[in-house]
């Protein structure tokens, strides 16, 4: 953590010490390789889930489809990560998921999995609000 945390912009109106970090960058396999994350998702917007999370559900809810945001699950049955670096994270901040901005910055995390909608929900609002003059 040597990068200070954002302290404002577009960040979570439910304050958070996830808020506004930069988001860990693991190594994941996907084919039999190890890419990192980034390589595999780009750059833009992405929800990204513990594995304790219905993946699919989430990525059906109208907020996050609005959003544009890429949902990646880590672990379960999502993508598996070779050292962990996100499972700790996730448990560190004790969050179900993080909406992880196209700068690599935590915009905000829901603690549980049933909390997503309301985080994306706040993440389009202000999004909306920021680009009207």
């Amino acid at each position: 953590d040597l990068i200070p945390p954002l302290d404002g912009g577009l960040l979570a109106p439910v304050p958070h010490l996830a808020n506004g970090t930069l988001f860990p960058q693991p190594r994941v396999s996907q084919q039999g390789s190890s890419v990192l994350l980034d390589e595999l998702t780009g750059a833009g917007l992405r929800l990204v889930l513990n594995a304790g999370c219905d993946a699919a559900a989430i990525a059906a809810l109208p907020a996050v489809q609005q959003s544009g945001a890429r949902v990646v699950q880590i672990g379960g049955a999502g993508l598996a990560e070779a050292d962990g670096i996100v499972a700790a994270w996730f448990a560190r901040h004790g969050a179900a998921a993080a909406l992880v901005r196209p700068d690599h910055y935590v915009y905000g995390v829901a603690q549980a999995a049933e909390h997503v909608d309301a985080l994306i929900l706040a993440f389009n609002a202000a999004f909306r609000a920021a680009k009207t003059p």
